[in-house]
């Protein structure tokens, strides 16, 4: 509620802006009517030279006009207009400002305003760092998020190809949810205490371990572990952990589990199915609402180009069709922000998913232990081989009676659980250290690979038919694939600059091709904010996890992006960039520009060919905008069963798990 609140605050501060702009330019503002009048006359009477001591006309060629046209216009030279029309621009009238606020600014600035924030996050300054990222790096941004949607497409193929006995649509759902977390490689190790605390630590640990070991069984199943060992061991053990929870269920449903596997399976979907109806829960909704916007957005581009073509060629109409195509590559990606969802509470998500890593081994472990000591006593019970005769001595009653009381007891010991709870997280701090999947970095909000998705499908991939191929036990291939990323990423990352390219490229052609043609303050603009958002996408496919201290580095290149975007957009709402410097377009090669006119639209009409150049930029823009948006809206329907829930139910607890994990 407060974003919101501070969006509209920006939208009245923003109109409060551009009147005081505009009030304090008005006073050296130019009036291009009443100066070619002045010159006109000047030029009827011979005073040219007289009255400006130089000659302002231009008399060289005109780019791109009709040569029959030639003599029917004028054109001054740079100096020329500055000394016979003044140095500042023409402003627009007030319908023409607020023509393009309502067509053009407010429109993005509301669909600004429904990307993903994080919302219940103290932190503002991530979200400060995920605008930068967005709007400062859209490339980059809409790499990170369509592949996760790519990732989500493909979760939701398994799901779909896996027998309902696997129940794989909820560990899918888990394991495109985990993608969206930073998943670090090395994780944190324990806070450096002093030597005093370090030892008193020492003491009530060891003393803790001793109780517990006493209370429970001899193997320890808390979550901590040795400091010196504690990075190698806990991302071991939580990769191991993810594999199992995620593919598990799928091999022991290939074969006939027997009663123990019956049992796990039983335990890990009840797991999967508690976790993920929470997960769906967290999941923002409201997909229509953000759709209709979009669709406002659409109709104002269509409403811009046919009044673009109804006033052909005038400077105010080519000039804002060319800032809806600079701008459109943020429908785009809002709509993969809707698609690829964030959660309300990222951090809630974050501890569910880290405790369910936690019992998920616990779990497995239980069943591990279970066999282990089955398999030993019936090893114990076998009678030994005689050495000369390979007669058998059958145990005397006594000890078989006893063979199967210790049996019983250590099975029972075995299959005790010691799952997830706010007492043991008391009782035991950090037990979910060794499982910390990160920070939330979804929908492109930091600069970096999110691949654990596609090296968990990697792994069922490789193992094709043969399930019984698939190790879980062992994550080392799984974790190869982490410091991988698949072609498709290369792929996605090429068509995600495409987008934003088509767009710049799209709004420089019609800037560009607009008379006077040639490089002017509109296109500069275009390529300077090009250029510097393009940067983090250069160095995203440089480094696949660039470091903390790059990104932040990075921040500082997509800041200069945005505030060239909210220069473009500004100077272009008040026509700021209508002066004799930027009509003549003097910033390219010498065969462009270097002069102005004071012609309109219906001049224009006859004498440049400019239907074809703006056609073909509008065409292409909106088709590519249109064409991005359809296929985020049809994975959204593909794949939109995976998140699917009925608020009014939920998970039931289990026989032997409770649901006090979850709370």
């Amino acid at each position: 509620m407060a974003f919101y609140f501070c969006v509209t605050l920006l939208k009245h501060t923003l109109l409060a802006l551009l009147l005081i702009v505009s009030l304090t330019t008005k006073a050296h503002a130019a009036d291009f009517d009443q100066c070619k009048a002045k010159v006109l006359v000047d030029i009827d009477r011979g005073t040219i030279e007289s009255t400006y001591h130089f000659d302002i006309v231009y008399h060289g060629p005109l780019r791109g006009i009709d040569p029959s046209y030639r003599n029917e216009t004028l054109a001054l030279t740079v100096d020329g207009c500055i000394a016979a029309c003044g140095s500042g621009p023409d402003l627009w009238d007030a319908f023409t400002v607020f023509q393009i606020l309502t067509t053009w600014i407010l429109p993005s600035v509301s669909l600004i305003a429904q990307l993903p924030w994080e919302s219940l996050n103290i932190r503002k300054r991530r979200n400060l760092e995920a605008l930068l990222n967005w709007i400062g790096a859209p490339s980059a941004s809409l790499t990170t998020t369509i592949f996760n949607i790519y990732m989500i497409k493909k979760c939701h193929e398994v799901a779909r190809a896996s027998p309902p006995t696997a129940r794989m649509d909820d560990a899918m759902y888990i394991l495109s949810c985990i993608n969206q977390y930073q998943y670090p490689g090395m994780l944190p190790a324990p806070r450096p205490v002093g030597r005093l605390e370090n030892q008193s630590l020492r003491d009530r640990l060891r003393r803790l371990k001793k109780l517990v070991t006493r209370g429970t069984h001899p193997k320890p199943v808390d979550g901590s572990s040795n400091s010196e060992e504690e990075p190698a061991s806990t991302v071991r053990n939580r990769n191991r952990a993810l594999l199992q929870g995620v593919f598990r269920q799928l091999k022991l449903s290939a074969h006939g589990p027997h009663a123990d596997q019956q049992e796990l399976q039983a335990r890990l979907a009840e797991l999967n199915a508690t976790l993920a109806y929470h997960l769906r829960l967290n999941r923002r909704k409201g997909v229509w609402p953000l759709a209709l916007n979009i669709l406002w957005f659409g109709v104002s581009l269509i409403i811009s180009v046919a009044v673009a073509f109804a006033d052909l060629g005038d400077n105010t109409t080519a000039h804002s069709l060319a800032l809806g195509l600079l701008l459109s590559w943020i429908p785009s990606l809002v709509v993969m922000a809707i698609i690829d969802r964030n959660p309300t509470n990222s951090s809630r998500c974050q501890e569910l998913i880290e405790r369910w890593l936690y019992n998920v081994e616990q779990v497995v472990e239980a069943q591990r232990r279970r066999e282990l000591i089955r398999n030993a006593a019936n090893a114990a019970t076998q009678p030994p081989q005689a050495e000369d005769t390979g007669a058998a001595q059958p145990p005397s009653a006594g000890q078989g009676e006893e063979a199967q009381h210790g049996e019983a007891q250590q099975e029972a010991e075995a299959d005790e659980l010691v799952l997830w709870s706010r007492a043991l997280e008391l009782r035991r701090p950090g037990v979910r250290r060794r499982y910390g999947i990160g920070h939330f970095v979804g929908q492109g909000r930091y600069l970096r690979y999110c691949g654990v998705a596609n090296a968990a499908l990697m792994q069922y991939e490789h193992a094709g038919d043969d399930l019984d191929s698939l190790n879980l036990d062992d994550p080392a291939d799984f974790e190869a694939e982490l410091t991988k990323r698949p072609y498709s990423w290369f792929i996605i990352w090429v068509c995600s600059e495409v987008i934003v390219g088509v767009s710049f490229g799209m709004a420089f052609m019609v800037s560009f091709n607009t008379p006077t043609i040639g490089l002017g303050c509109r296109s500069g603009l275009y390529s300077i904010w090009y250029i510097l958002s393009s940067l983090s996408w250069l160095v995203l496919l440089a480094i696949q996890e660039p470091w903390r201290w790059l990104q932040q580095l990075m921040l500082l290149p997509n800041l200069l992006a945005v505030l060239s975007l909210f220069v473009i957009t500004l100077s272009q709402v008040l026509g700021l960039l209508n002066g004799c410097l930027c009509k003549s377009s003097t910033f390219g090669s010498s065969a462009f520009g270097g002069y102005m006119d004071f012609e309109g639209s219906l001049f224009y009409r006859k004498a440049y060919d400019v239907t074809v150049v703006w056609a073909t930029a509008a065409g292409i823009g909106f088709l590519t905008s249109f064409t991005v948006i359809a296929w985020a809206m049809r994975r959204w329907s593909k794949s939109s069963p995976l998140w699917r829930i009925q608020e009014n139910g939920g998970p039931e607890a289990g026989s032997d798990i409770s649901l006090e994990w979850i709370r």
